[in-house]
């Protein structure tokens, strides 16, 4: 689909770039260009929570349902579903925090089990932030 047949409007941002306002079937929108640090990390960490949640749920021989149960993150036949998108990342957004501990809570884990150490999600996004950095955003 051609990202440019639903633009109503061009204007000029704060950082005299050109944007553009698209209609889309929930209003008009400005389009992100690109993926923000914070949704790049949170991407690449909900993908090693949902492993780790997998690995773990296994381990106990305790099927999705099960887990999605004691979780309580659903009900009716969508917990299995929700778990699966769990374990394999497939909401866009990630997971939410408050989600990662009622399934640490289910599993009977500490969340830390879940949760990847900072040198591991450098190593996974080549994350470089530093003090400079963020203080520099300002």
């Amino acid at each position: 689909m051609n990202s440019n047949a639903n633009i109503v409007a061009t204007f000029k941002d704060k950082f005299d770039e050109d944007r553009h306002i698209h209609s889309t079937r929930h209003g008009l929108t400005v389009k992100r260009r690109t993926d923000t640090h914070n949704q790049v990390l949170s991407k690449a960490i909900s993908g090693y929570i949902g492993e780790r949640i997998r690995a773990i749920r296994q381990r106990k021989e305790m099927t999705m349902d099960e887990l999605g149960r004691r979780a309580g993150l659903t009900s009716g036949n969508g917990m299995k579903s929700r778990v699966y998108e769990i374990e394999k990342n497939q909401r866009s957004i990630g997971i939410r925090f408050g989600t990662v501990y009622q399934i640490a809570i289910a599993l009977e884990v500490e969340i830390m089990e879940l949760m990847p150490s900072t040198e591991t999600v450098k190593a996974m996004t080549g994350a470089r932030l530093s003090n400079a950095q963020v203080l520099s955003r300002g």
